[in-house]
């Protein structure tokens, strides 16, 4: 399937948005909310001119990132704002579905690079610790993936 060049722009800029977010999220433990807030905007423009997503699936994933951040202000940021202000423009890009299949592998992810440091902090201390870890570049990776499996990023 050949893809419009509004869709490959997209890819582009929403791996770039994760990549340099996941910089960010590795060294400060944050991100700025200025980029996610530009590329947000760059997504509902986007929407209206090229309607490449159906407004349900378009909306719907925002939604979805919204609901991440609602979560994160409930539960007083055991995951990140910037986590659920960045899946907020991963929706807007993807639409609903792809952002859920997005999430869930990235929350795999996170929880098998969990159980791994818990194991070596263990081993190290005989008992594990208390550490904050970044989720957006388990975003990213989770991405890589999504195009990997639909042979639009190649190595």
């Amino acid at each position: 399937m050949k893809l419009t060049k509004s869709e490959v722009c997209m890819e582009v800029l929403l791996l770039m948005l994760l990549i340099y977010e996941s910089i960010d999220d590795v060294r400060n433990h944050s991100i700025q909310v200025l980029w996610p807030m530009a590329f947000l905007t760059g997504a509902i423009t986007r929407q209206c001119i090229c309607r490449d997503l159906s407004w349900q699936m378009f909306c719907g994933g925002i939604a979805f990132g919204l609901a991440v951040l609602l979560l994160s202000l409930l539960y007083r940021e055991m995951i990140g704002t910037g986590d659920g202000l960045v899946l907020c423009v991963c929706g807007a890009y993807l639409g609903f579905a792809q952002v859920v299949m997005l999430f869930a592998r990235a929350i795999f992810l996170a929880a098998l690079w969990g159980i791994v440091q818990i194991g070596k902090q263990y081993v190290k201390e005989k008992r594990p610790s208390k550490a904050e870890m970044p989720f957006i570049p388990f975003l990213l990776v989770s991405y890589g993936s999504i195009l990997l499996e639909a042979g639009r990023f190649v190595l």
